[in-house]
């Protein structure tokens, strides 16, 4: 890409308003090491509200230029109809320019052109990780030997989305365009969330779940950096604007002691402004406060158990898969390394600066705060000892 993007210049004075000038157009398979992630990066730049605004506009030119082809049609209309093309075509074009478009798709999409049989052939010859990526187009970037190494997005992830809703708008919108709940069929809709945060510089981080009678669910996850200009209660906002519609306005917010302490920059502590701004926006708040944080090498044992599912004292988690993308990828990204303490989670990514905050350890963080909160008295966590009772 660094080499492609210089040779594209020059002319602009000749087409530069032809919003195809110098547009570039990339297909790749969805990476599967933390180096290729840039690609998917492009996603979170795409303007949905534009993109939806030319998406409706060249429907209804595709459906004049069929009413076009009617040879019935006066010789009035037809001039009328002429006049909304070209004034259609040039709306097009102003909103085209300097715009991003970000697809995803499967090859199985096109599985009555390739053929079942081509679909077999591909899995015959190529490894697990490499044809779900390939093929199937799934986010599969991992680190070896991770410290969540037993996640398996094939088993702990789901879709759960209300098509009835949004086929219920009755109009056409791109992906990402319905950003509110009202989509998210595994919401239960009379109960409060469980939500935990981790807190940082450069990003702040969020989680949120609900436990069902088999399951711990994660239902999503949310981030602002300070690349967005963002600080910890934009994140709340757009929590609160997210779950507009949720029928029980009620939080157990969980954390731990990186969160009750001030300093010469703020005289409240974080936890303090999480809850007074949900307080501020009309949420209620269980304040839910485990102490200290386990030590690295309880949680990576912890979540061996969790992930496995042979003990019948840990509550199996599933993720929404497309609501939970930050913090699976942040899990999936979490190496693990051996300190005098045993296992410790790899945190050297949240000081590399070529690494995505949202991609480094912090939503992990957040995610372990938030098993932890939830269960820690069902599994007998001391925050005195930083550890849970086993039998």
């Amino acid at each position: 890409m660094d080499d492609i993007v210089p040779t594209n210049r020059g002319n602009r004075e000749v087409f530069g308003h032809l919003a195809e000038h110098h547009m570039i157009t990339m297909f790749t398979d969805m990476p599967t090491t933390p180096k290729g992630k840039w690609i998917l990066e492009k996603a979170r730049q795409v303007d949905q509200e534009k993109i939806k605004q030319i998406i409706n506009i060249q429907l209804d030119y595709n459906n004049i230029e069929v009413e076009l082809t009617n040879p019935t049609i006066t010789v009035g209309r037809r001039a009328y109809l002429k006049r909304q093309l070209s004034s259609y075509a040039y709306v097009l074009n102003e909103l085209r320019k300097d715009s991003v478009w970000y697809s995803e798709a499967s090859s199985l999409d096109n599985i009555q052109i390739l053929g079942v049989d081509q679909i077999k052939q591909w899995r015959r010859g190529m490894d697990w990780p490499e044809f779900q990526a390939s093929v199937l187009n799934k986010q599969v970037v991992h680190s070896d030997n991770g410290f969540y190494a037993l996640l398996d997005t094939d088993i702990h992830t789901y879709d759960d989305f209300d098509y009835g809703y949004i086929e219920g708008l009755g109009i056409h919108l791109p992906n990402g365009t319905l950003n509110d709940c009202r989509k998210d069929r595994d919401l239960i809709k009379n109960k409060p969330l469980e939500i935990s945060m981790d807190y940082n510089a450069s990003i702040n981080s969020l989680v949120i779940g609900q436990e069902t009678e088999r399951f711990f669910r994660v239902l999503k996850s949310m981030f602002a950096t300070n690349k967005e200009k963002k600080i910890l209660p934009d994140l709340i906002d757009d929590f609160c604007a997210y779950y507009r519609y949720h029928n029980c306005h009620e939080v157990n917010y969980y954390y731990d002691h990186t969160a009750i302490g001030t300093d010469s920059t703020r005289l409240e502590s974080l936890a303090d402004i999480v809850s007074n701004q949900l307080i501020k926006k009309g949420w209620t708040v269980r304040r839910c406060y485990i102490g200290q944080q386990p030590r690295h090498a309880i949680r990576y044992h912890m979540w061996q158990a969790v992930l496995k599912e042979s003990d019948p004292k840990y509550k199996p988690i599933r993720f929404n898969r497309e609501n939970s993308k930050s913090v699976l990828t942040s899990m999936q990204l979490a190496g693990v390394r051996v300190g005098k303490n045993g296992f410790e989670k790899d945190k050297r990514s949240e000081a590399n600066r070529l690494i995505p905050q949202e991609d480094a350890t912090h939503l992990s963080d957040a995610m372990d705060t938030l098993y932890i909160g939830k269960f820690r008295n069902s599994y007998g966590y001391q925050p005195e000892v930083g550890g849970f009772i086993t039998s």
